[in-house]
Parts: C-alpha cells; sequence; structure tokens
C-alpha cells in the first residue's frame, strides 16, 4: 500500500524508490519552463502529464502546506508510473504576459502538449500509454491537447474539473461563499473583492454586446483570454473525444461543486458505459485532502486512497508493456 511520505523524506524516497529529473520545455513558445519527470525504479507501465488549474501555479501545485502534483508523482512512481510535472509559464514567467493579449493556448495548452512529447522523447517507448491528468481548469482544456496529440492520449483524468468554462462566475461564488464562513471583521474586505469582480464581470458582458472596453475584465485578462473561456465547452469537447476517462470529486470542494459539476459530468459522459469511471470522495476538498484532518501548521498530502485509485484506474488503461 502506498504511504505518502512527508516532505523532509522526500529526498531519501527519491534516491530509494524512483528517480526524478529535472528538465526544461516550452523553449518553442518563450522562455524555458521548468519541468520534473519521475520515473519508477522498475519498468514503466504509463506514462502521465499532470496539468495545473487556473492561476500562476508552479510545477507542484504548491498553495499553502498543499503539493498534491508532487504527492501524485511519487504515489504513481510507486505503482509503476512515469510522470512529468511542469510550471506554468505566468508562474515563472508572467513578464510575458504583462499587459499582453493571451489566451489559455499561451498560458499553458502549448506547454502541456511540449511537456507530454518530451516525456514521450524521455522514454524512448513512444507505445507507453499517455494518460492526461488535468486538475481544476485543467481538466477543462485536456481535451484540446489530446486532440493535438492523437494517437498517443489513451485516457483523460478529471481532478475535480468544472463542467464549464465560466471561471469568473466560479470566481464570484466563491468568493460568496468564503464571506458566509469568514468571522465578521473580515466580511468588509470580501464585500470588497466581490464588488469589485462583479463590476469587472459586467464590463466584461458589456463588451460582448457593445465591443466598448469600459473598464478591466475579471482577473486582469484580455478579452480574447475570455472568449476563448466562453468558446470552451469541457463537458462535449471530452465527451467527442471518446477516450476512457476517470472523473474524481470532492463532496467538501466548494471550488468544483459535487451537486453541480460532478452531475453534470456524469450526465454528459454516460452514455460513453464502460469508457468512463466516476469516483466521489465525500469528505475531501479541491485537493483531495480532508479539511477537518489538518491544521495550516503542518504539511499534508493527497489522501492515500486517491493516489491508489488514480494507478489502479491508469494501470486498467494499458497493456503493462515494459520499458525498454
Amino acid at each position: 500500500m502506498f504511504s505518502a511520505p512527508s516532505y523532509a523524506e522526500v529526498k531519501t524516497k527519491l534516491a530509494s524508490q524512483l528517480t526524478e529529473k529535472i528538465v526544461q520545455i516550452g523553449q518553442q513558445h518563450g522562455a524555458p519552463l521548468e519541468a520534473a519527470i519521475v520515473w519508477p525504479n522498475q519498468p514503466a507501465k504509463a506514462l502521465v502529464v499532470l496539468i495545473a488549474g487556473s492561476g500562476k501555479m508552479d510545477k507542484n501545485e504548491h498553495v499553502g502546506p498543499f503539493y498534491p502534483f508532487l504527492d501524485i508523482a511519487n504515489g504513481l512512481a510507486d505503482q509503476g508510473i512515469a510522470s512529468i510535472r511542469f510550471d506554468k509559464r505566468t508562474f515563472s514567467h508572467p513578464e510575458e504576459f504583462k499587459n499582453k493579449s493571451f489566451t489559455p493556448d499561451q498560458e499553458f495548452v502549448f506547454d502541456a502538449i511540449d511537456a507530454t512529447e518530451t516525456l514521450m522523447k524521455d522514454s524512448r517507448n513512444h507505445d507507453l500509454p499517455v494518460i492526461l491528468l488535468g486538475h481544476s481548469q485543467g481538466g477543462t482544456i485536456i481535451a484540446r491537447v489530446a486532440k493535438q496529440l492523437n494517437p498517443h492520449v489513451k485516457g483523460l483524468i478529471l481532478f475535480a474539473s468544472p463542467s464549464d468554462s465560466d471561471l469568473p462566475r466560479a470566481a464570484l461564488r466563491q468568493m460568496v461563499y468564503l464571506q458566509s464562513i469568514s468571522p465578521q471583521k473580515n466580511q468588509a474586505l470580501f464585500q470588497q473583492q466581490i464588488n469589485q469582480l462583479e463590476t469587472e464581470i459586467n464590463h466584461w458582458e458589456n463588451y460582448e454586446k457593445t465591443s466598448v472596453q469600459s473598464g478591466n475584465f475579471p482577473f486582469g485578462v484580455s478579452a480574447n483570454y475570455l472568449q476563448y473561456l466562453k468558446n470552451l465547452h469541457p463537458t462535449e469537447e471530452i465527451k467527442a473525444l471518446a477516450l476512457p476517462t476517470l472523473v474524481l470529486q470532492g463532496g467538501k470542494d466548494y471550488n468544483v461543486l459535487a451537486t453541480k459539476d460532478f452531475l453534470e459530468w456524469q450526465q454528459v459522459l454516460q452514455p460513453l458505459g464502460k469508457n468512463v469511471s466516476f469516483k466521489l470522495y465525500p469528505n475531501l476538498h479541491h485537493l483531495f485532502i480532508d479539511p477537518d484532518q489538518y491544521t495550516s501548521a503542518s504539511i499534508q498530502h493527497v489522501d492515500q486512497t486517491v493516489l491508489q485509485d488514480l494507478g489502479q484506474w491508469i494501470l486498467q488503461q494499458t497493456t503493462l508493456m515494459p520499458n525498454p
């Protein structure tokens, strides 16, 4: 059974059970990005590409005491599965986007494709099945990554992924929720942020109608970025690929909702029959950690059951081909 290490033990773990090396990707799209390839110290059975969610994320998806992509990479390697994870361009090179119009393609779609090709090249075996894992917003774009990599991609994992791409409205809903559970002393600050985002959303909606920009857009991005999101239809695009798909959702996730997004994924993808699997973890939040089991003073790990479920599903998609 996989047991997640403390981060103080990672170097020892890497030396004894798996091999990690740092590589560069994405040079053809701008400044190079740092990526980490992890190989199990046994013949690899599959290749997994980890694609992060929204925001300026590093390759570990480091947020506070959480490093979910590091956990996943180590957990998969223990089960004979190689992986690559990479810094998002907005994290490593924010200067490339300052005062510029861009879309998710430039932000991380092109780099996800390059990361996949880098991992396949590093494996020296392009016949190893490739699985794409997209967390949160990363899941909304993996169909577009997969289409560019056909026929190498053999499966998709939606890791707490929204069923639509309306990030501004989702962010507003999250702010309203956080305000509702916050202490009274923080209410005014939350209301200020809510008011600002509502104003930015109104500016965007007015722009859609008139093409006259009357103020800042949500998240400070361009109209091109928001239009890309509007034209992105994750459920239908993934359904059209008809690849084996695993949908994972935490029941205590307030970023992506079990009562909305998870249900919509089920409704759209269930016609794929045995090609799609759904798993709901009632006690876990957006990073697949039990919010009742941690304190801000300690490092927390992705739930071991989730790591085991990921590995088992991935191995079911493979032909268990040895790495030469």
